[in-house]
């Protein structure tokens, strides 16, 4: 398409060239010779007024031959008169009568010589530099509509389409074209575009975040298998001793009980182990800030619905060691229900203080009994507050200094 663009734009310009140099060569001649015609019909008038008032007859012929390179010749009765004459005699010539200064009546011919090619050229020197301003209105003017046409709207289309199936990053359309219909369509291509790469991003941490999570509990799985196996090897091992009454294996009671709190004591460290499948997840340590905007990039798309946006405040970088997995989901948790309460058009803030970090969203204020009610009958909430016991550190859950919200404290 681009090609195809630039050959179009060549043969205009070929054929602006064309025209213009066509339009000198065949109009500058006509123009030269009419423009040379009246200059000589002035000149020719202004002797005939000075022939018929001035004796010196041949004076004034010889300097108008001079002066025009032309041949004069003066025909009366007796009276003759003639210039000397010139080479290259040329097809202006004229015929004309008057009265001399004595009254009598003469004839005067006037043949020009053939400069019109010397005269041409330096007419064509002041037309030229004229005519190349001409061609670069011409060609400015061809390139502005082609440029405003509708076919340069929907190459601009097309490439900006076809960056978008390519997933680029630089997939723009420009929406100031000044006509608002075709810049509202723009503009909402580039919004729906954005939302959608924001949604793949989004899909591609949560897969990748799922992928970590089954990683880790695949080894979970691994190590428990191999606790569980001798733990039960252990029991087996004994119920098969009491029944073949086998040494102090004889006394079932004693033995059955014994076995019941292996048993017991396995499914006890099943249950803590594998509960929310992370509670032995790996430390790490994170700088905080950097952690967190990690982490909210993840909601973009979430918040835009609301035309919700995120706002840091940092005075110092510090970092935490923490259970990545289990704050992971804790965030989602929180952040699940910070979006369905906050307001729309308003801002979540992530503050620091000291080694607190205060998330808080403008929208309802609850009371502290209610906080407690929330807590216990919101999904999201419970399974947060369920997160942090096994993180080791303390979540507050609060209304805002303001009191035009709430927010969430972690104490690191």
């Amino acid at each position: 398409m681009r090609n195809k663009k630039q050959t179009s734009s060549t043969l205009l310009l070929c054929a602006a060239i064309f025209l213009v140099f066509a339009f000198v060569y065949l109009v500058t001649p006509p123009i030269y010779n009419k423009v040379l015609t009246k200059k000589y019909e002035t000149r020719e008038k202004e002797l005939l007024e000075a022939l018929t008032t001035d004796s010196d007859t041949e004076m004034l012929i010889t300097r108008y031959a001079i002066e025009n390179n032309a041949y004069l010749q003066i025909q009366g009765e007796s009276i003759q008169y003639a210039t000397p004459t010139i080479s290259s005699i040329g097809d202006i010539e004229t015929n004309l009568s008057y009265q001399s200064y004595n009254g009598k009546a003469m004839n005067l011919t006037i043949q020009y010589a053939n400069n019109s090619v010397v005269d041409l050229n330096r007419v064509q020197m002041v037309v030229l530099p004229v005519s190349a301003l001409i061609l670069i209105c011409l060609v400015c003017l061809l390139q502005f509509l082609y440029k405003d046409s509708p076919q340069g709207d929907y190459d601009k289309l097309y490439k900006a389409t076809s960056d978008m199936l390519s997933l680029s990053d630089q997939a723009y359309l420009p929406i100031k074209s000044g006509n608002k219909k075709q810049d509202a369509l723009y503009k909402n291509i580039n919004t729906l575009y954005e939302q959608i790469r924001m949604s793949i991003d989004a899909l591609k941490r949560q897969v990748d975040d799922k992928s970590v999570m089954e990683n880790h509990l695949l080894q979970l799985l691994k190590q428990q298998g191999q606790k569980t196996s001798l733990a039960l090897d252990e029991v087996i091992d004994m119920l098969s001793k009491m029944a073949l009454d086998e040494g102090k294996y004889r006394n079932h009671y004693l033995y059955l009980i014994d076995a019941k709190v292996k048993l017991e004591d396995l499914q006890t460290s099943l249950n803590q182990d594998v509960s929310l499948g992370t509670s032995d997840t790996a430390m790490k340590t994170v700088d905080i800030e950097k952690y967190l905007k990690q982490l909210t990039a993840s909601y973009e798309l979430l918040s835009l619905k609301k035309r919700v946006g995120f706002q840091f405040n940092f005075k110092t970088s510090f970092k935490a060691t923490i259970k990545e997995l289990l704050f992971k989901k804790f965030f989602e948790e929180i952040m699940a229900f910070i979006l369905l309460q906050c307001d729309s058009q308003s801002n979540i803030l992530i503050i620091q203080n000291n080694y607190d970090i205060h998330i808080s969203y403008q929208g309802a204020c609850l009371t502290p009994a209610s906080i407690s009610q929330v807590q216990k009958e919101d999904a999201h909430l419970r399974t947060a507050f369920d997160y942090v016991k096994k993180m080791g550190f303390y979540v507050d859950f609060e209304e805002t200094p303001k009191k035009d919200g709430m927010q969430f404290v972690i104490h690191f």
